[in-house]
């Protein structure tokens, strides 16, 4: 059931330090190097929800709105904003690394059922220079909210998580390939 008010996510960001994830990795092979990769990925024309790509079983993500900072590319260390779903509900993303290399954030304050069994999760995307091209490579991995909900947080990844990355995954690798060439 959605949430009536939007949380203010205002509050310090979770410790995300401690052990015990849950985690899984899915990587894409990409005909562009990495900084065109990057730029695509960084359009700040192209949105969350046009990017991200859940199947019929999960809800869509709606709309992001910034809380702390302006989300440019390369600067986005400690930026946050909440993501609103299409079922109305809502999570937190806080950026941790914003390299060339590495896109890393913190999300937390699931408002969904997930919150029951999901404490947090750390998301970090790669971009390794391999083969003339970029390896794409995206983690996922959640804390559980107990111990013995690890086997529920593990199907989870694989049956929501896992099709919605790779199916973003390609459709990055899409959006890159057929994008035209630029000089970076």
């Amino acid at each position: 059931m959605p949430i009536r008010t939007a949380p203010a996510y205002d509050e310090p960001r979770p410790n995300h330090r401690r052990r015990c994830y849950v985690s899984v990795t899915h990587a894409i092979q990409i005909n562009a190097s990495p900084e065109q990769v990057r730029a695509w990925n960084d359009d700040p024309n192209r949105t969350l929800e046009d990017i991200v790509k859940f199947d019929s079983n999960f809800p869509a993500v709606v709309d992001t709105e910034p809380l702390i900072g302006d989300w440019i590319p390369g600067s986005r260390v400690g930026n946050r904003r909440r993501v609103r779903f299409t079922d109305g509900n809502y999570l937190a993303e806080e950026v941790l690394d914003d390299s060339p290399e590495l896109f890393r954030y913190l999300i937390w304050g699931f408002t969904s059922q997930q919150r029951l069994a999901v404490q947090l999760g750390l998301a970090e995307f790669r971009f390794i220079d391999k083969a003339g091209g970029t390896q794409l490579e995206w983690t996922y991995s959640f804390l559980p909210t107990l111990s013995i909900l690890r086997p529920f947080v593990r199907r989870f990844l694989k049956t929501v998580m896992t099709p919605m990355m790779v199916a973003t995954l390609q459709a990055m690798r899409d959006g890159v390939e057929s994008a035209p060439i630029t000089n970076s």
